[in-house]
């Protein structure tokens, strides 16, 4: 979410109560408790839809929390694209993984009800799964729109193409598709 500008249409409220619908289908016998992350190429409204999720969540008497993948990057956004160009990873293996699970451990010993994760790598962490789908073109436009795009960076396109490669490859079976 680095320099990033929240926008919510209604198109990301409509897909946060599908997820709610869907998550408290699931997690009836465990109260509602559990591990939901919502993942997808960047510009789908991961972000966006991750609050409304926890705000339908609250309406409902059901706690939650937000953790942005963002911040738990193992490198800095700012000097992140010349870390990318000097180690050539693009993926999941940049994500600080002791750090994620940190924050699993400290969800395990509180009273929230439901750990919500948002962003780019978060199907790879073990919970249901929601994948926000978008069209390169759809997901680039929301790109600009929220000023994070410069429409003549190659290598950012690089790196989103990258980025959805990887993604993909953490989709399971029984995960949603939004």
């Amino acid at each position: 979410m680095h320099k990033d500008i929240v926008i919510h249409l209604p198109e990301h409220e409509e897909k946060a109560k599908r997820i709610v619908g869907l998550y408290l289908e699931e997690t009836i016998p465990s109260n509602y408790e559990g591990i939901l992350n919502i993942t997808g190429c960047s510009g789908t409204g991961k972000t966006e839809v991750a609050w409304f999720v926890s705000r339908q969540l609250y309406k409902l008497g059901i706690s939650s929390h937000v953790v942005n993948l963002d911040r738990l990057y193992k490198v800095n956004a700012k000097v992140r694209n010349a870390w990318r160009r000097k180690t050539g990873i693009i993926g999941h293996e940049e994500m600080n993984w002791k750090r994620i699970n940190e924050e699993i451990l400290m969800f395990a010993n509180n009273n929230t009800q439901v750990l919500i994760f948002e962003g780019l790598y978060s199907g790879y962490i073990d919970g249901i799964t929601f994948y926000l789908k978008g069209s390169i073109q759809s997901t680039e436009e929301f790109r600009k729109l929220r000023g994070k795009e410069d429409e003549d960076d190659a290598f950012r396109k690089m790196v989103v193409e990258e980025e959805l490669k990887d993604i993909l490859s953490s989709v399971k079976e029984h995960d949603y598709k939004i």
